[in-house]
């Protein structure tokens, strides 16, 4: 009772209205058990949401892996509460004036939560955010220019349908906000499995209201193929690089006659090196979505410190990898089904 009461008092302070839904919540959602370490954990339908050995060094373990990612003036929006070990590992492992928000789908776990686990210390540095799932989106774009989620999937996965309606809230959000003010410029590869993926990016950008510069070099495909019936290897390989620095300054031709906000270029776009470092001369952001193996495709490593920012499919050695040969920024975005089809 004393650690509710505590918590109570330092909710009050943010959100007088919150703390008095607290104390009317019955509780009950989760099942508290202690771990073997000896702090509280907690379960649902008897499905742990931290770990039954230390949940202190797991959250630790989860805070240290999304710090990576995480950069100065983003807003940090966690999805998932459980006991709230990871937001707390987080808040004390990110600057004191780094934002962060938790979406609370269910006041009932909240309470559960707050009734044992004291916000002491670090919960007066976290803004909680209750109510539907369109005010909660509102109340992030109201507050914040740039939004990282972060979701803790084991206490999310309880709340998935929920979470999910406030990310496209978000996303909807965030679109209105922006309001076509970014210039986008996506360049795609002559020919290949990124092509689509590029026609794709343009769509769902153009739909989130930015303005899209589509640079399309398939139809240089045909050049390209005929170059083939060249008979002499060294030779062959030669033309077709020649080839693809031409496209490339194509592209800076078009980042000249209109310059974008961002470059954003997908697997085997024909930006060399040297083009790269034009568009850097005229201030202009480039990114690469690298939707290959990186182990398969190795060409990234010669491109790795040409691009401001990297996005990979895969995660772990893969990031890691990125960032230890160079990328300056790279962010796991991951493949998905286009809603459309």
């Amino acid at each position: 009772m004393h650690v509710l009461k505590q918590n109570i008092g330092i909710l009050r302070h943010q959100d007088q209205v919150l703390a008095a839904q607290i104390l009317q919540v019955p509780g009950g959602t989760l099942s508290i058990q202690p771990a073997k370490s000896g702090m509280p954990t907690a379960l649902v339908n008897s499905r742990y949401l931290h770990s039954a050995y230390d949940p202190v060094r797991e959250a630790a373990r989860w805070a240290e892996e999304r710090l990576k990612d995480c950069q100065p003036g983003e807003t940090i929006v966690v999805l998932g509460v459980g006991l709230l070990y990871h937001v707390q590992a987080l808040r004390e492992m990110l600057p004191h004036d780094h934002v962060i928000m938790v979406v609370v789908a269910d006041l009932s776990e909240f309470a559960d939560c707050v009734s044992v686990r004291s916000l002491e210390g670090w919960g007066e540095r976290v803004m909680w955010l209750t109510g539907s799932m369109t005010d909660m989106a509102a109340r992030v774009t109201q507050n914040a220019k740039r939004v990282r989620i972060l979701s803790y999937e084991p206490a999310a996965t309880v709340y998935h349908d929920a979470y999910e309606h406030f990310r496209l809230q978000l996303r909807d959000h965030l679109a209105q906000q922006l309001s076509g003010a970014l210039h986008i410029m996506v360049v795609g590869p002559i020919y290949g499995g990124s092509l689509p993926i590029a026609r794709y990016v343009v769509n769902a950008l153009e739909g989130l209201g930015h303005r899209v510069s589509w640079v399309d070099h398939s139809p240089h495909y045909a050049g390209y193929q005929s170059l083939a019936t060249i008979r002499d290897h060294r030779l062959r390989l030669t033309v077709q690089q020649r080839l693809s620095d031409t496209l490339g300054v194509i592209s800076l031709a078009h980042v000249a006659e209109d310059p974008p906000d961002l470059v954003l270029a997908l697997s085997q776009a024909p930006l060399t090196m040297a083009v790269l470092e034009q568009m850097r001369r005229k201030k202009v952001l480039t990114a690469m979505w690298f939707v290959e193996n990186f182990r398969h495709l190795t060409y990234w490593q010669q491109m790795v410190t040409g691009y401001d920012f990297w996005f990979v499919m895969q995660q772990a050695a893969c990031l890691d990898t990125f960032r230890k040969t160079g990328a300056k920024q790279v962010s796991y975005l991951p493949l998905a089904a286009e809603p459309a089809i």
